[in-house]
């Protein structure tokens, strides 16, 4: 069967609409695994409508049946850059993801195995490394999971190729994506400045200050934990610059290699280094130029610094610095929080405490809400006890910790879900703030 390529655009068309509607739509659901799901399905849709608008255009433009025949019946060769491609990948898979359970390494082992059988490359081949590449990179970065995106990006090349009759479309194909990652390598190695062999020393200049922004876009220099912190630099000269963030007692909290370089140009214009670690929404480096947010250096109540770094050759001077602290909520705040226990389909949704009755499958949801134009950060603590209210520790809850935000449009956030017929006990969502329980919702199945 021949795929008309608009049968591609329909389908991109009404999958993009669909995903839109439902995993897409963050009044629906909102979580971060789900969202990077609906962005992946989404980029597919856009790659496929694409792919059906070159497609169509090819076919309109073809010249004879007889050339479409004759194309049909090519002899189809094994493709050697395809063996190799799929042998490294089989064998970066076992070397780097040996560890991690099945289900996660036979989608990758498979993406080898398509890549050695795919003899003339295709759209199926493609949409398959595709979707296995881009989803193994949203749980974890490795170079197996890397060589499996960049095996979709040359195949994908190499049929628009193909398609217009382009000859070694493989090796241009091939050439084209080995540029582009050593592009993106070269950017990811040069975002970052290494402390090694660097001396520091202190040069402040009075005529560079620091403002910090928070994620409300004001300018402060008290916090609240899990709340965004973002430095901006003024009245800085041309040059290479790097923040640093330690406490005011002393030690380092935000290590200069751990930021994205500021490049200032003489004309003023700044250059934020980072795309790949924005891409892929790397931990533990102050993504964007910001910190204090969960996965990017969430700092505890306290006093600190940050620091301006120009580096010199082999030297780094300090040339600014700003006091800053993260505080905690005041007890006016603190009484504006609301949480809540909701079950679906049950009208009144505002509950304490709620007990399962009878055998029937419940979904409870645990809500924090904060009035509009604020936001509030905390810790939700997740576990189980008995009756006696002693912790089961060894159950399959166990006792979890996750950090949660409020947004500024008030409204409410899920924390977590418990849906079916758990195990007998009695579920509780500690509301933890500033290291205070303000509150302890609870999910009474123990009956």
């Amino acid at each position: 069967m021949k795929i008309r390529g608009w049968y591609l655009i329909i389908s991109a068309i009404i999958i993009f609409l669909l995903n839109l509607l439902t995993l897409g739509n963050l009044q629906v659901i909102n979580n971060r695994i789900t969202n990077k799901i609906a962005f992946v399905v989404a980029l597919l849709c856009i790659i496929i409508f694409l792919f059906g608008i070159m497609k169509t255009l090819h076919d309109f433009f073809s010249k004879t049946k007889a050339e479409e025949t004759i194309q049909i019946k090519e002899k189809k060769e094994w493709q050697l850059v395809n063996i190799v491609l799929g042998l490294l990948i089989i064998g970066f898979v076992f070397y780097f993801s040996k560890s991690w359970p099945p289900f996660f390494t036979l989608p990758k082992l498979i993406s080898g195995l398509i890549l050695i059988l795919t003899k003339r490359n295709n759209l199926f081949s493609f949409l398959f490394l595709l979707i296995i590449g881009l989803l193994v990179n949203i749980f974890i970065i490795t170079p197996d999971n890397f060589l499996i995106l960049g095996s979709a990006i040359y195949m994908f090349l190499s049929v628009i190729l193909r398609m217009f009759k382009v000859k070694k479309h493989v090796i241009i194909a091939l050439v084209a994506v080995l540029l582009l990652g050593s592009s993106l390598f070269w950017e990811y190695k040069t975002t970052f400045v290494s402390k090694d062999n660097l001396t520091i020393t202190r040069r402040i200049d009075n005529k560079i200050s620091i403002e910090l922004v928070s994620d409300t876009g004001q300018v402060a220099t008290n916090f609240y934990f899990n709340r965004g912190i973002f430095p901006q630099a003024k009245g800085v000269e041309a040059g290479v610059y790097v923040y640093q963030v330690v406490n005011r007692g002393g030690g380092v909290f935000i290590s200069l290699d751990q930021w994205p370089i500021l490049k200032v140009k003489a004309d003023g214009g700044i250059i934020q280094r980072g795309i790949v670690i924005s891409w892929l929404d790397l931990k533990n480096v102050a993504l964007h130029g910001g910190f204090n947010l969960e996965g990017w250096f969430p700092l505890s109540p306290g006093d600190y610094i940050v620091q301006l770094i120009k580096i010199e050759k082999t030297e780094g001077v300090i040339v600014a610095e700003s006091n800053f602290s993260i505080v905690p909520y005041d007890k006016q705040m603190l009484s504006k929080v609301t949480a809540y226990l909701a079950v679906k389909g049950d009208p009144n949704k505002y509950y304490d405490s709620y007990t399962k009755k009878g055998n029937d499958s419940v979904s409870v949801t645990a809500w924090v809400q904060f009035p509009k134009g604020e936001a509030i950060s905390g810790v939700v603590k997740f576990f189980m006890t008995d009756s006696d209210g002693n912790i089961e520790k060894t159950s399959w809850v166990g006792v979890t910790e996750s950090t949660f935000r409020t947004g500024l449009d008030g409204q409410p956030v899920s924390l977590r879900n418990l849906s079916g017929n758990p195990f007998p006990g009695i579920y509780h969502y500690e509301i933890i703030i500033d290291g205070n329980v303000v509150f302890d919702l609870k999910y009474d199945c123990s009956k």
